[in-house]
């Protein structure tokens, strides 16, 4: 070969190679303090992940758009970098863009035009519905706002990506559109179609208009975790705000109904003297799949984490429990598909969805958090979902390990 097709050659493999490295986030080593080279990989890699202008297939609830607005949020809370904040903006700012619309936006099968995400396309047989799905959203928007709310010295700043669509020039200003529009929708449509009247207790819609699911019955605990998760980060917004007290007993008062309702509906047992829990997909079941309980765990250790909401600290510890002794099998170093350690039809995963992470730090020993972290660092490296919750988990027991 040509002696400068061979040097044209290395030079470019060699620059694909280090695009390739660059393109990937970083975890050192799952102890000991999170580092710079970690934050920094993670920034530069989220930098350029794009967001999504629709919410079709539930791109703003679990979907890439969603679970990285989670993912910025996450490591902001631990570095606290600006830039990391102000991407998660960028997010936020494209979920509220891609609300339906009220003027002009689509008719929605309660014969209105709601103010929510639509996660059909318009060419679709279902393309009318909206349903529990749109509290997740809520949640990731408020997750934003509440984080600018929580850093004062940022309020009266501009934010350094512009105001574009006219959210609000200052970081606070931004953060209030994104409380007073999630309101807006909470008000409008979660309100009045998912939460009883008796009891407060999330149901789907009890109307002859709603023909998705049967009308009056219990949400699966998995979808009752995105609708009670925007409840509740909207509520720790205004308590930040100190604008609406009414508003936030009602929040709380919605969180709590639910949270207390999926707790009675735990089947308490026991696993070589161990504490342990099965569930099911909805109320009065059991045998729950891992992926949809890792967001029943997600909801679960927000409401412990708040403080307000009455989830007893032994509850953490039998989750945790349930997935070291359970779910775990410790000699092919494998997870089970559901939460009674069965698979069915189904084969044992390597890797674990992240949320089920934070039930880690609620284990008496290292094993657990060991097990997990290193079960989903190759995902890290590409997902920021995974990355995060390894750095949040490394970053809180680097804490402990100060105090």
């Amino acid at each position: 070969m040509n002696p400068l097709r061979v040097l044209i050659f290395t030079i470019l493999f060699t620059t694909l190679a280090l695009r390739s490295n660059a393109a990937e986030m970083l975890i050192e080593s799952i102890d000991g303090p999170v580092t710079k080279k970690e934050i920094e990989a993670f920034k530069e890699f989220m930098k350029a992940q794009p967001t999504s202008d629709h919410n079709t297939h539930n791109a703003w609830v679990y979907g890439n758009a969603g679970k990285d607005t989670e993912a910025l949020g996450m490591v902001y809370e631990i570095s606290r970098d600006p830039e990391i904040l102000d991407q998660m903006i960028r997010f936020a700012d494209d979920a509220l863009a891609c609300r339906n619309n009220s003027t002009n936006g689509r008719m929605i099968w309660t014969g209105k035009r709601e103010l929510c995400w639509p996660n059909s396309a318009t060419n679709t047989p279902t393309a009318s519905y909206s349903g529990s799905e749109n509290g997740d959203v809520i949640s990731h928007v408020g997750y934003c706002a509440k984080l600018i709310l929580s850093t004062p010295s940022l309020w009266s700043r501009d934010v350094a990506i512009g105001d574009a669509r006219g959210y609000g020039k200052t970081y606070k200003q931004r953060a209030l559109t994104y409380v007073r529009e999630m309101d807006r929708s909470i008000d409008s449509f979660i309100l009045p179609w998912f939460v009883s009247t008796n009891g407060n207790q999330f149901r789907w819609p009890d109307t002859p208009l709603y023909t998705f699911n049967k009308g009056g019955t219990p949400i699966p605990w998995n979808q009752q975790t995105m609708l009670g998760d925007g409840f509740l980060r909207l509520a720790e917004c205004h308590e930040l705000l100190g604008d609406d007290p009414a508003r936030v007993k009602r929040y709380y008062e919605i969180v709590r109904a639910n949270m207390n309702w999926f707790l009675s509906d735990l089947h308490p047992e026991n696993k070589n003297g161990h504490a342990i829990y099965d569930w099911g997909y909805s109320a009065g079941r059991k045998s729950e799949d891992v992926p949809h309980g890792g967001y029943d765990v997600w909801g679960l250790c927000r409401a412990f984490e708040n403080g307000k909401l009455g989830v007893p600290a032994a509850t953490m510890t039998n989750f945790a429990n349930t997935l070291y002794y359970v779910i775990y099998d410790p000699t092919k170093k494998v997870f089970h598909t559901r939460v009674d350690g069965k698979d069915g039809s189904k084969t044992p995963s390597k890797s674990l969805a992240a949320s089920w992470t934070l039930l880690t730090e609620y284990f008496p020993t290292d094993e657990l958090y060991r097990s997990v972290a290193e079960a989903n660092l190759v995902h890290a490296k590409t997902k920021p979902l995974e990355a995060a919750f390894i750095l949040q988990m490394k970053y809180k027991r680097s804490l402990a390990k100060t105090k």
